[in-house]
Formats: structure tokens, C-alpha cells, sequence
């Protein structure tokens, strides 16, 4: 559980480093903020491809577990069923020749699922890196709408007398 507050605290720090640093770029060229906020969408969509394909690999990946238990439950239903030859016929030739072939196929190739257990954890943290980053550029270019000063309005009153006074000196020109 500690190890799991640290790499949330330690996840924390580095999304708001690198968050400051992009509003620090923004503050400095206000230009570039509508970039950054399509590469955080350009990011999402990655993401988002990414996780696709990398529960299409593991849904593959349990499939072939399932294949692979299939084919260890038909060893066994074979060798049943000569067992249930052997107590009705007596034989016991066929039985021990069903026997070691039950044994043969049984220790045949055997899949080692740690590289593949491996693969899908980096899969998945690849996964949160490029949600992580996305949601992180996103909100720094929307942010800056907080940040980039825009100058004041006038007052509506202001508006409405610069409006009339425009009007008056056209119509004065046209006459």
C-alpha cells in the first residue's frame, strides 16, 4: 500500500511539473496554447487506439489459454474413455499405450505466460502514460484562456454613444 501512495505522489509531481511547464511555455507565447491542446486530442486518440489494440492482445492471449485447456480436457476424456474400454474388454495393452501417449502429449510444449504478462503490463502503462499526457495537454490549452489577459470591454453605454455618433457622421457625409 505504501508503494502505491509513492507512485501516486510521485505521478502527481510530475504531471503538475509538466503542467506548470507547459502554462509557462503558453504564458510566454499565447500563440502556441491551441497546439498543445491538439497534441494533448491528437494523444487522446492514440490512447485510445493503443488500449484497443492492447485488449485485443489480451483477449488473444486468453483464448489461447482456453485452447490450450481444451486440448489437456480432450487428453483426459480420451484416456477416460479407455479406461471405460479397458473395464469392459480387459484390455490393458491399449490402455497403457493410450497411457503414454496421454503422457507424451501431456508434457509437450508448455507455453511460459510470464513474457506475455509481461507485455500486457507495459501495454497498460503505456496505456495510462499517453492518458495521463493527453489529459495533462488538453487542460493546459484550455487553461489558458484563465491565463492570456484579454483587453477590457467598454461599458455597453460607451458602445451604444460610439454607435450613434457613427451613424450621425455618415448620414452627415451621405448629405
Amino acid at each position: 500500500m505504501g508503494a502505491m501512495i509513492f507512485i501516486f505522489i510521485m505521478s502527481l509531481i510530475v504531471a503538475l511539473g509538466i503542467m506548470s511547464f507547459l502554462i509557462t511555455i503558453i504564458k510566454a507565447n499565447s500563440i502556441i496554447a491551441r497546439k498543445i491542446e491538439i497534441i494533448g486530442y491528437a494523444l487522446l486518440l492514440i490512447s485510445i487506439i493503443w488500449t484497443a489494440t492492447a485488449n485485443l492482445a489480451t483477449e488473444a492471449s486468453a483464448d489461447s489459454d482456453l485452447l490450450h485447456l481444451d486440448e489437456k480436457l480432450h487428453l483426459l476424456w480420451i484416456f477416460q474413455k479407455d479406461q471405460m474400454d479397458y473395464i469392459s474388454h480387459g484390455d490393458s495393452n491399449d490402455m497403457t499405450v493410450k497411457y503414454n501417449t496421454l503422457d507424451e502429449q501431456w508434457h509437450g510444449p508448455v507455453m511460459n505466460n510470464e513474457l506475455i504478462k509481461y507485455q500486457e503490463k507495459i501495454a497498460k502503462n503505456v496505456s495510462y502514460v499517453l492518458f495521463g499526457l493527453s489529459t495533462i495537454f488538453i487542460s493546459a490549452g484550455r487553461l489558458s484562456e484563465l491565463f492570456i489577459s484579454k483587453p477590457k470591454e467598454e461599458p455597453v453605454k460607451r458602445k451604444l454613444r460610439n454607435r450613434a455618433v457613427t451613424r450621425m457622421r455618415r448620414g452627415r457625409k451621405l448629405k
